[in-house]
């Protein structure tokens, strides 16, 4: 394994990932195995309160907008584990579980005009429920939430040549506005 964190091919990581894996390397095979166990348990209490409690946990994205990157992060990297902590409190317990989430913007900051967005999560393989609810959520907002003075459409910039190109909003029209869909018998 050390010959991999001395390779060339180590070095081409960002800051961030280097400093991921080497805490990472740090850590035993027990405590890999005790982490692993506290992931099984949590997964387990995730499933029992989708199957007795709730069908979507809605939320905050992040407890703030994003942080302004200073000049030197495009050249140099950002390290800041206070603020990554910061941004990242609700999203953790997915993160950890495995279960699915889909982030959407309800509004703009007035003095940045970056997004505020709802974060929603859902039990295994109910990621049409989250668009679903996303959908019902944006018909509800479409017509309170205007564009940033700064917007750009991915769509608008990306290559024609890319092969890809028009799926996302085809794969929007389908499933917002195909058939209803169902998964292992439930409603969806």
């Amino acid at each position: 394994m050390e010959e991999h964190y001395q390779s060339s091919h180590f070095n081409q990581f960002c800051p961030e990932s280097r400093v991921s894996l080497a805490i990472g390397r740090s850590w035993s095979s027990s405590e890999f195995l005790a982490a692993q166990k506290v992931r099984s348990y949590a997964m387990h209490h995730i499933e029992l309160l989708f199957q007795n409690k709730v069908d979507i946990i809605l939320s905050p994205a992040t407890p703030c907008t994003a942080p302004l990157m200073r000049d030197d992060v495009a050249s140099h990297g950002e390290s800041n584990l206070s603020e990554t902590t910061a941004l990242m409190k609700y999203m953790i317990h997915g993160n950890l579980t495995g279960i699915p989430g889909l982030v959407f913007p309800i509004a703009y900051d007035d003095e940045t005009s970056l997004p505020i967005s709802l974060q929603l999560q859902a039990a295994h393989w109910r990621e049409d429920l989250l668009f679903r609810v996303a959908r019902h959520s944006q018909d509800i907002l479409r017509g309170g939430i205007a564009k940033p003075a700064l917007y750009v459409d991915l769509n608008d910039i990306l290559d024609v040549s890319w092969p890809l190109r028009g799926l996302i909003p085809r794969l929007a029209a389908a499933l917002f506005g195909g058939e209803d869909c169902c998964h292992q018998g439930k409603d969806c």
